[in-house]
């Protein structure tokens, strides 16, 4: 059952992310303490939301967090993914979180749905399945450790 998740559902959430953050080779680290206390805030001021796959024994096993913004340049709305994590027994389940997120940002009025996928993780299933759902490529950024 997918839930727009509440406060209690963060930690359980953040527990999804280390392993997903080790098998995407993300720079930095993932510190489940302050993702709950980010997402809190970002909850709080209505600058997101977080959907939840919430199995029958009521483990979580995929969540796709998405962020709320006007566009700096023509203050359109967009809703932009920052994470999506899924547990790899539950991976089906990605595509419904997905679904539920686009549903979302066509109530509320989203003009541009930005969806991101890690260059070494899933890039050629990603880069299929996006197009097919109507996204284009738009760009790749480019990171500097300093």
């Amino acid at each position: 059952m997918i839930v727009v998740a509440e406060q209690d559902h963060l930690k359980r959430i953040a527990e999804l992310g280390p392993k997903f953050w080790k098998e995407s080779k993300l720079p930095g680290e993932f510190i489940p303490e302050v993702f709950v206390s980010n997402w809190t805030k970002i909850i709080e001021k209505d600058q997101g939301v977080i959907f939840a796959n919430i199995s029958e024994n009521s483990n979580i096993n995929g969540a796709i967090g998405l962020l709320l913004y006007n566009d700096i340049n023509d203050g359109k709305l967009i809703m932009q993914e920052a994470f999506w994590f899924v547990d790899e027994s539950s991976r089906g389940f990605g595509i419904r979180l997905l679904k539920k997120a686009e549903k979302l940002a066509e109530t509320i009025g989203v003009k541009r749905f930005v969806m991101t996928h890690v260059l070494n993780q899933y890039a050629e299933k990603l880069s299929k399945l996006y197009p097919k759902m109507g996204f284009i490529p738009l760009e790749i950024n480019y990171i500097k450790h300093l």
